[in-house]
């Protein structure tokens, strides 16, 4: 898989400065993006699963990333995730994402999250296209 981070070092889920990263890094190809993220127990929530805020944080990451394909950035307005079997760790998951629907700056998005094939949690959201701005740069930051 093509190691394909942006360019926040620092991110929660594919920071390559970040030691406690989930290492996410992603392809995509036509209509969807699939990630792969490896867990590790600082990544527990409650009874050695994975911590649901950090899956839903992969979710908001791969779910973004399609929505690049799409069109001009865009941020995330709603994420609903259902969390459907505990992600024992350490473990790799697959995080899968794509553009459902898109209606003017409104872009439904849908993905899942697979630990050995088996469906763990699946997720729908509403993202919202920006004008072209850098948000970095917005933020007085360069990365």
């Amino acid at each position: 898989m093509q190691d394909s981070r942006h360019k926040n070092p620092w991110c929660a889920c594919c920071g390559t400065e970040n030691s406690e990263s989930m290492g996410l890094i992603w392809s995509s190809d036509d209509d969807t993006v699939v990630g792969l993220a490896h867990l590790r127990d600082v990544h527990e929530g409650a009874g050695g699963a994975a911590h649901g805020g950090l899956l839903a944080a992969l979710f908001d990451e791969v779910l973004g990333r399609a929505c690049e394909q799409w069109g001009p950035p865009s941020v995330t307005a709603s994420l609903t995730v259902n969390y459907l079997a505990p992600i024992r760790l350490p473990t790799d998951v697959e995080v899968r994402g794509r553009c459902a629907d898109i209606d003017g700056r409104k872009i439904r998005v849908e993905g899942e999250i697979r630990q050995h094939d088996q469906v763990a949690a699946t997720a729908s959201g509403l993202w919202i296209t920006l004008p072209k701005v850098d948000l970095y740069a917005e933020n007085g930051r360069t990365t």
